[in-house]
């Protein structure tokens, strides 16, 4: 082990050899090393590279082990183990004290198309250099990190990649968007949803699950887009000013067009990550939220049913006690039989028609439950969406309380569902 190259090639007592079969001379092959094992330990050597010996045990001690190891799938029997062997032979002679070379590991997943490997002999290979001239090198990136988590298998798609297309078209859209108005009515939500996605966006890069994360960063790009008539200039900036920015590790070229487009200064792609704030997070956001949504979802069902051309929708709060009624319900719970017999005495509930029939409904449907929201507060975070509503549904909403309408349709929702009337 004195000499320069091979030492196997300098003993001839090895080299030289009878052949096994005939008998004749014959010689040993001396090329026994397989590749991965002249790169097995370079990231030692990374540590202290004009160093004149193996490598400075005091900076690789420092510095390793690396923080990440990223490989394909099929290295795990091959770079990996070689890298792990020579780890753990350089700890037990003294050079190193680490028992890993890494600290953490992902093996990327297989690319395949129509679920076969991408191969040549079998002629579904896609040349990346066709789809990045036509529909662009963040397409490319964007669509490969959104179909699967790296690990796993990604199965190529034509419809995936416009898709991915059509989603940066619309983002990029946003900048020449920014509303005029100081203050919209939508502020809080909008900040809301934007600080609640950097902390989930952050997270799931920190994990590696970019497709998750992309998914998220997609939801508020569309959220954005709904809410840009009831936003703010500030509110909406920072908004897109933030998705610009966790955007820009996966599609950098349209990330910096946008960042330029804002007025911002330098590149997007060395500003700062950004940073949640726990302040500009309110359940209570959420949970409005979710009472919107699905006051709107069940009035486009209803819409889609009538299929007669409406003048108006009117959402009904329902009558107050039924809120009394759905509290003595979440109390029993546990003992859903004592729901009728509390409702029954409860001066507030049992004289109202159709008390007895919403108990056993309520009884019925025990576990599927929520928590309840006071009457008032419904009926205020409609009210105060009323033109959002109006918006959305593309149609003229009025929210009222039930005893301001007129017939059944008024006294048929309830508390987190509203009742819904089309006026034709």
């Amino acid at each position: 082990f004195k000499v320069e190259g091979n030492p196997m090639k300098t003993s001839m007592k090895f080299v030289n050899t009878k052949c096994p079969k005939c008998g004749g001379k014959a010689k040993r092959e001396t090329d026994t090393m397989d590749t991965f094992v002249d790169s097995s330990w370079y990231f030692f050597r990374y540590c202290s590279p004009k160093a004149n010996r193996i490598f400075d045990k005091k900076a690789a001690n420092y510095w390793t082990p690396v923080d990440q190891y990223i490989g394909g799938i099929e290295h795990a029997t091959g770079h990996l183990m070689y890298s792990r062997f020579f780890t753990k032979f350089l700890k037990d002679i003294g050079y190193i004290k680490v028992n890993e070379h890494s600290k953490r590991l992902l093996t990327q997943g297989m690319v395949t198309k129509d679920g076969s490997k991408m191969s040549k002999s079998v002629g579904n290979v896609v040349d990346p250099e066709e789809m990045v001239k036509k529909y662009g090198a963040d397409t490319v990136r964007l669509f490969m990190l959104f179909a699967a988590l790296p690990e796993k298998e990604l199965d190529w798609s034509d419809e995936g990649i416009e898709g991915a297309y059509r989603f940066l078209n619309k983002i990029y859209d946003l900048v020449g968007k920014i509303p005029k108005t100081s203050k919209g009515s939508r502020d809080a939500y909008v900040y809301n949803r934007l600080h609640k996605t950097i902390r989930e966006v952050t997270d799931l890069m920190e994990k590696m699950h970019y497709n998750i994360a992309v998914s998220k960063i997609m939801e508020f790009a569309t959220y954005l887009q709904k809410n840009k008539e009831f936003s703010g200039k500030k509110c909406f900036t920072d908004s897109v000013k933030n998705t610009c920015l966790m955007l820009a590790p996966m599609t950098p070229h349209i990330a910096e067009e946008m960042w330029n487009k804002l007025g911002e200064k330098g590149f997007a792609s060395v500003a700062a990550w950004p940073v949640w704030d726990k302040k500009m997070i309110n359940e209570k956001f959420d949970a409005a939220e979710d009472l919107i949504e699905q006051t709107l979802k069940d009035a486009n069902a209803v819409k889609y049913l009538v299929k007669t051309k409406a003048k108006q929708i009117n959402i009904y709060i329902s009558p107050e006690w039924k809120y009394f009624a759905k509290e003595i319900a979440l109390k029993n719970k546990k003992d859903p039989k004592r729901i009728m017999f509390y409702m029954m005495k409860d001066e507030r509930v049992k004289r109202q028609d159709g008390a007895a029939r919403y108990a056993v409904h309520l009884t019925k449907n025990i576990m599927q439950l929520k928590s309840l929201m006071p009457q008032k507060e419904e009926y205020n975070i409609l009210k105060e969406n009323e033109k959002f509503l109006s918006y959305d549904l593309e149609i003229f909403v009025k929210v009222m309380h039930a005893n301001e309408g007129i017939g059944d349709r008024a006294n048929r929702g309830e508390p987190g569902k509203p009742g819904i009337e089309i006026v034709s």
